[in-house]
């Protein structure tokens, strides 16, 4: 279903958005990893709401919202690995959107503003991972500056999970504004 342009802001996510990100992630997996999923929606709603929920000022989840409270997409910077040197420098990107709004700019907008507000964080690098049929995706991410490592082969282990394409985002210094320019 297509629908007209819509007039949306973004704004940092709050604690009531959560149903609305984790119905829109739910939608979104067949896109996202080629399958259905491999968890079952309990256990995938549990672990999403944990990182949903981390207070760092350096991971967090930003929204598209219509006039009528509706989130159209979210981007999220969450932390990449585990390593306490690295923890808060370096995140990983994932943006989702409505099937109904794909194609209308959400996805390049929440991608461009999550790399907005990177500077002022103590993230480094962001990295990215994009199945690789989403060639709408991998355009955008290239075209904002990411910079592709290469392929993950398909599991030997798990026949259906497919080829996904890494990408970073070396996170620049912050501008620093001239008042009197």
């Amino acid at each position: 279903m297509k629908v007209e342009k819509t007039n949306y802001l973004i704004r940092r996510a709050v604690e009531s958005d959560f149903e609305q990100v984790f119905e829109i992630w739910l939608e979104n997996q067949r896109t996202a990893i080629g399958t259905e999923g491999v968890i079952d929606n309990s256990k995938a709603k549990i672990h999403l709401k944990k990182l949903f929920d981390i207070e760092e000022p350096c991971f967090f989840f930003i929204v598209a919202e219509d006039e009528h409270n509706k989130i159209l997409g979210w981007q999220s910077c969450l932390p990449f690995g585990n390593n306490p040197n690295y923890y808060n420098e370096q995140g990983e990107s994932s943006t989702y959107v409505r099937k109904e709004y794909w194609n209308e700019g959400v996805g390049y907008k929440l991608f461009k503003a999550i790399l907005e507000m990177l500077p002022m964080t103590s993230i480094k690098i962001l990295f990215g991972k994009i199945i690789s049929s989403n060639a709408v995706m991998i355009k955008i991410a290239k075209e904002l500056g990411c910079v592709e490592i290469g392929m993950i082969q398909k599991s030997i282990k798990r026949n259906q999970t497919p080829r996904i394409m890494l990408l970073y985002y070396n996170v620049p210094e912050p501008v620093e504004s001239n008042s009197c320019a």
